[in-house]
């Protein structure tokens, strides 16, 4: 296939993606494989994939977005789960949901969607967000009926207040300190992006429930602008020193076990919490001047010097992960950003960023992401274990080749277990992510 436009890219990324999430779909109908074992990166594809197929105007035909959702989403509502999962499948849900605007089709008019597929998804949606909201209003709870006046004062710093824990709550946690269960930033603003997504797509004639949806943004919002005023040791607790929001807001408060680099941010939460805060500009006008607080910080990192960026995320004028300090042997690989979840990450940055549509990310942005086609190409073919990949021509990496990375050892090795095409579906996700995003931006030659 003649590869020269990022359309051509796109189209053959979504076919290699395809030969993997076929298999998964076909393993999960029997109630086995590697979807099953890792329903967020499920919902994490379905959204990658929505976008992909609204943006070059084509059906599902093959129903794999109704077939994730009958045979991964439908086992993943049980209580114990990690709630950021119920933010990746709701904001995926939520997408297939979109109506009609701007003179542009309904996403289930191009998707063909019949009007139950819309609303048992919109009904699967609104589940994601009654569990991610049950959890933000036990912990708001816990902070309302705190009557130690100087445990009240640090308790949005430790999770408590209006804020999600991907486990737990912030009264587990008080009572026992070891536990590695935190009120990360993923959870939060995939609750922040689904309350919002919900409050677009709710109509005006349902008021109550649209208002439900702004108090939970603005609860969140006012979550983060509290503790972005608080520090430790001199250092913010809500930004690292390259101005990227941490993986988990106050590390220094958490397990070691989970909370190893302290400086960690991940590319995917950079673009999720500066779409969040871009939307939020315009739902609370009045609120601009903390919102920007918050907004202009992060969003100035991705200005470009030199083929760079003050918050390393370009680098030689492509996206790359931030790199985090080594993990231990004995410790999860997810304390670190490269393994079969968090190399998601470049993909949903860019998701975000591009449909952020703010003129100045645009400006900032368009040139990495032109750069980043032409460098994830050429990286698919460039790997020291290419061996190891049972289905060639994928894309198998971002930032540079592998061979370069910090991480070479941890690639395509399983986590806890788990499958290895999961890095195969992650990693195409991620790909595609990078070509639709490049499309929306009118990025239309790679070279």
């Amino acid at each position: 296939m003649n590869t020269n436009t990022v359309r051509e890219k796109a189209d053959e990324t979504f076919v290699r993606l395809c030969e993997v999430w076929d298999y998964g779909i076909d393993q999960a109908k029997s109630q086995r494989g590697f979807l099953k074992k890792d329903y967020w990166k499920t919902g994490n594809t379905v959204d990658c994939v929505i976008n992909y197929l609204v943006q070059t105007n084509q059906k599902d035909e093959k129903r794999r977005i109704r077939d994730s959702f009958d045979y991964v989403y439908a086992h993943l509502l049980y209580p114990d789960h990690w709630r950021d999962d119920y933010g990746w499948w709701g904001n995926a849900l939520v997408n297939a949901c979109r109506p009609a605007s701007n003179g542009k089709p309904s996403h289930a008019a191009i998707l063909g969607f019949t009007d139950e597929d819309v609303d048992q998804f919109l009904a699967g949606a609104k589940e994601c967000w009654n569990v991610l909201r049950k959890s933000a209003d036990e912990n708001l709870q816990y902070y309302n009926n705190c009557t130690d006046t100087a445990l009240k004062k640090v308790l949005p710093s430790l999770g408590g207040g209006y804020c999600a824990w991907n486990h737990d709550s912030v009264e587990k946690y008080l009572s026992d300190k070891s536990i590695t269960y935190v009120p990360n930033t993923v959870t939060n603003v995939g609750y922040w992006a689904l309350s919002i997504g919900l409050y677009e797509i709710t109509p005006g004639s349902a008021q109550a429930e649209k208002l439900k949806y702004k108090e939970a943004i603005e609860e969140t919002l006012n979550w983060f602008i509290t503790v972005s005023n608080q520090k430790y040791d001199n250092e913010s607790i809500l930004l690292n020193t390259k101005n990227l929001i941490r993986e988990t807001v106050n590390p220094w408060a958490h397990s070691e076990k989970w909370c190893h680099d302290a400086s960690r941010g991940w590319t995917a939460d950079q673009g999720v919490y500066l779409y969040c805060l871009y939307k939020c500009l315009t739902i609370f006008p009045h609120l601009s001047t903390p919102i920007n607080a918050l907004f202009l910080p992060v969003r100035e990192g991705f200005m470009p010097n030199s083929g760079n960026s003050s918050n390393t995320l370009v680098c030689d004028g492509s996206f790359r992960e931030y790199v985090t300090l080594p993990v231990p042997e004995d410790y999860d690989s997810n304390v670190g950003n490269f393994n079969d979840n968090y190399c998601t990450g470049p993909g949903v940055l860019v998701r975000y960023l591009a449909a952020a549509t703010d003129p100045i990310i645009y400006q900032y942005i368009k040139p990495v992401v032109k750069r980043s086609v032409e460098t994830v190409w050429t990286n698919r073919d460039q790997d020291p274990k290419q061996d190891k990949v049972k289905i060639k021509n994928q894309i198998l990496c971002w930032w540079e080749p592998i061979r370069d990375s910090d991480y070479s050892d941890r690639f395509l090795k399983d986590n806890d277990g788990r499958n290895e095409e999961i890095w195969y579906l992650a990693l195409q996700a991620s790909g595609l992510d990078l070509f639709t995003a490049a499309l929306r931006m009118n990025i239309n030659e790679a070279d």
